[in-house]
């Protein structure tokens, strides 16, 4: 979690992202390069890989910020500020800073990191109650961090709900 919240304080402080919220930044992708996956992830049951990924030292996290600009292709002069330019940055889980990547050569702001292979996300919103918490540029940010897929199929039969029961 420690490396997560790095990352994330320097998505804000380099001015990648501004906000945890859907219109900015609200998930990352996780991935590892591909000889890592070869060697170790490809021959793993669908439900050890979430847990392995997870301590993973070459584990690297793309995040797409401002999301909700978009701008022309080929548009230079379009104002767009900073903020918008860099919208697609590298987290890496071995302590390296994160990585702005360049926009693609056709003049899209979207980049497909060439050599990862993706096998997991997490989702993330700014929220008062938030659990997590980091300072970055004097702004206390607050927020909770997930890995749950609200478009995942329903659970099966077998699955045990447990619950309070209502007084």
């Amino acid at each position: 979690m420690g490396e997560t919240i790095r990352q994330l304080r320097e998505l804000f402080e380099s001015g990648a992202a501004k906000y945890l919220f859907p219109l900015d930044v609200d998930s990352a992708d996780l991935a590892v390069p591909a000889d890592v996956y070869a060697s170790k992830y490809k021959q793993l049951p669908r439900e050890e890989i979430l847990p392995a990924l997870l301590r993973e030292p070459a584990l690297v996290a793309i995040y797409r910020t401002a999301m909700h600009l978009n701008p022309e292709v080929g548009n230079q002069g379009s104002g767009m500020s900073v903020w918008g330019k860099n919208r697609t940055v590298a987290g890496f889980y071995d302590g390296r800073p994160n990585q702005i990547l360049s926009p693609r050569s056709d003049g899209g702001v979207d980049y497909e990191p060439e050599g990862l292979v993706r096998l997991g996300s997490f989702i993330m919103m700014g929220h008062f109650l938030g659990e997590l918490t980091f300072v970055a540029n004097d702004t206390v940010v607050t927020f909770d961090l997930s890995f749950d897929n609200d478009r995942a199929e329903a659970p099966t039969a077998d699955a045990v709900t447990v619950s309070a029961a209502a007084r």
